[in-house]
C-alpha cells in the first residue's frame, strides 16, 4: 500500500497529464483519511469545464484560475471565505455551482452575472466561535436549491433578486435537539430558538416572493404553525407553482393552508407525501383546495404524489 507522499506524487503526475492534454472534465474524488490538499499547479488549468472535487482542500493563498469551467461540483471540501472568493472571481464562466458537506465560510458573495444556479446540501456546522450563520448575497441567481439538514446554523438570504425558481427543501435543528457531538435529542422547551426560526422562515418568504417556481419541505410548514405565532401574517407570494414535500406532522395541514393563503397568484399546487399518510389528512389537503380555489380562481391543477413511506429528517 502507497504511504501519502507516494499517493502525492501519483496524484500530481494525473494533475501534470490533465494540464498537458488539456483535459476538460475532471472527477477528483479522494479516499484518504485526511483530506488532500490540491496543488497550486493544478490552480490555473485553464481547460477545465466541469469539475467534480470531492474530500480536499486548498492551499492557503491559492491562485486559481480556471478561466473556462461551466460547472462545479464540490463534496466534503474545505471553503473558507477567502478561498471562495478566489474561486468565484477566478471563474467567470461559471454557470452551475453544487457545494455538498462543504464548511468553513460565512459569507457566500456571487457577483457573476454567468453563475444561474448554486445548489447548497448538508451545510456543516463551523467551529469558529460567534452566532452560527452564513449569508448569500447572489443578485443574478436564478435558482438556488437548498436541500438537507443544516444543523442549527442560521442560513441568511441576502439579495436573491432575480430568482425564478427556489427549491427549499432543508431544515434547521432547534439548540435544544442537539448535544454536543449534533446528535438529535427530543426536546421542546426551547421557545426562544423557535421565535428565531420563525423570523428566518419570514424573511425567506420575503426574499424569494418574487419567485415563480417554489418548493419548500415540512420544517417550513411546521414553522408557519408554531401556537405562539399563529396570528402573524406572511408576505404575498407571486409563485404560479407552489410544490410541496412534506411527511405527516399535527402541524403541517396548518402550515399549507397559512401558505396557500399567502399564494394568490398560484396555478398550480403540488403535493407529495408518503404513501403512509393517513386519510383524513389527504383529505384535509383537498379540503384545503377547494377552499382555496374560491379564493383565487387562478389555480388550475392540484396533484397530489403518494410516495413511499421513508425515513425523514425534513
Amino acid at each position: 500500500m502507497l504511504d501519502l507522499p507516494s499517493k502525492d506524487l501519483h496524484i500530481r503526475k494525473w494533475l501534470s497529464f490533465i494540464l498537458e492534454n488539456k483535459v476538460e472534465h475532471v472527477v477528483l474524488h479522494s479516499v484518504f483519511r485526511d483530506m488532500y490538499t490540491l496543488p497550486q499547479l493544478f490552480y490555473t488549468c485553464s481547460s477545465l469545464i466541469t469539475f467534480d472535487l470531492s474530500n480536499c482542500a486548498f492551499e492557503k493563498g491559492a491562485v486559481i484560475s480556471w478561466k473556462s469551467l461551466k460547472t462545479l461540483k464540490f463534496d466534503t471540501v474545505v471553503l473558507d471565505d477567502e478561498t471562495s472568493v478566489k474561486l468565484l472571481s477566478g471563474c467567470p464562466a461559471l454557470e452551475t455551482m453544487e457545494l455538498t458537506s462543504c464548511y468553513s465560510f460565512r459569507h457566500l458573495e456571487i457577483n457573476n452575472s454567468n453563475l444561474k444556479r448554486l445548489k447548497l446540501e448538508g451545510v456543516l456546522p463551523m467551529n469558529e466561535g460567534g452566532e452560527r450563520s452564513f449569508e448569500i448575497i447572489a443578485p443574478y441567481l436564478q435558482q438556488l436549491e437548498i436541500i438537507g439538514g443544516i444543523h442549527d446554523i442560521k442560513c441568511r438570504l441576502v439579495n436573491v433578486s432575480s430568482l425564478v425558481s427556489a427549491p427549499l427543501n432543508f431544515f434547521i435543528a432547534c439548540v435544544s435537539q442537539l448535544d454536543s457531538t449534533f446528535v438529535y435529542v427530543e426536546d421542546d422547551s426551547c421557545h426562544d430558538h423557535h421565535q428565531v426560526f420563525w423570523t428566518l422562515i419570514q424573511d425567506y418568504l420575503q426574499k424569494v416572493s418574487h419567485v415563480m417556481e417554489l418548493t419548500i419541505a415540512t420544517w417550513f410548514a411546521e414553522v408557519l404553525f408554531m401556537p405562539q405565532l399563529d396570528e402573524v401574517l406572511l408576505p404575498e407570494l407571486k409563485c404560479k407553482c407552489l410544490t410541496l414535500k412534506l411527511h405527516i406532522t399535527k402541524y403541517n395541514l396548518y402550515g399549507v393552508a397559512s401558505l396557500l393563503q399567502a399564494s394568490p397568484h398560484m396555478e398550480t399546487l403540488n403535493i407529495d407525501m408518503e404513501s403512509g399518510a393517513e386519510l383524513s389528512w389527504i383529505r384535509g389537503c383537498r379540503s384545503l383546495w377547494n377552499t382555496t380555489f374560491l379564493i383565487n380562481a387562478k389555480q388550475k391543477s392540484f396533484t397530489l404524489r403518494l410516495l413511499p413511506p421513508m425515513f425523514h429528517t425534513s
